[in-house]
């Protein structure tokens, strides 16, 4: 077990050692489509978007990508998403870790809100507080003072390259 958590943005170094991490929540996941993600998160120059780690004796046990976008009901909007944990050990404490340094960056880039993504299978059960130990990651950002005031819905599309001639475009009906 690890005594301090240090969080920091992922460095383009890094980018490949914390591909075991997505992997293990995005299977199948070749190593360029992550580093194509990666670049187009860390490379940015204008910070408005990049990935935070928690790192422990020279691993990577948890991390988050992020952007601000504007947002109706809040204006400036931290967008959170692969909030990941992998730590046999202490995982409640790379998640406070990693939620901390979301209120960190959200603060530092002048955010309204904060919208977080978190991996369905923390999240079942997400609106009732009867759902003991299968909520323990909403639980943390709860204890920081987030709210679930949405849930993220997901319909997978097939690519376009997939679908036959007649239906990969379809015009909007008139209205």
């Amino acid at each position: 077990m690890h005594d301090q958590f240090i969080t920091q943005p992922l460095m383009g170094r890094q980018v490949d050692q914390a591909f075991p991490i997505v992997q293990s929540f995005v299977p199948g996941l070749d190593v360029d489509r992550w580093r194509s993600f990666a670049d187009r998160y860390i490379g940015n120059q204008d910070r408005d978007s990049g990935i935070m780690t928690v790192q422990a004796g020279g691993y990577i046990h948890g991390l988050f990508s992020y952007s601000v976008e504007g947002a109706l009901a809040h204006e400036r909007t931290l967008l959170v998403d692969n909030f990941l944990v992998l730590d046999l050990f202490n995982p409640s404490g790379v998640a406070l870790a990693l939620v901390g340094a979301v209120d960190t960056v959200a603060r530092n880039l002048r955010c309204d809100a904060v919208h977080t993504a978190l991996p369905l299978a923390r999240t079942v059960g997400v609106t009732e507080r009867t759902a003991p130990g299968r909520t323990w990651l909403v639980d943390r950002f709860r204890a920081l003072g987030h709210e679930v005031e949405s849930v993220l819905v997901c319909k997978r599309l097939a690519g376009w390259a997939d679908l036959p001639d007649e239906l990969s475009v379809t015009p909007f009906p008139a209205v």
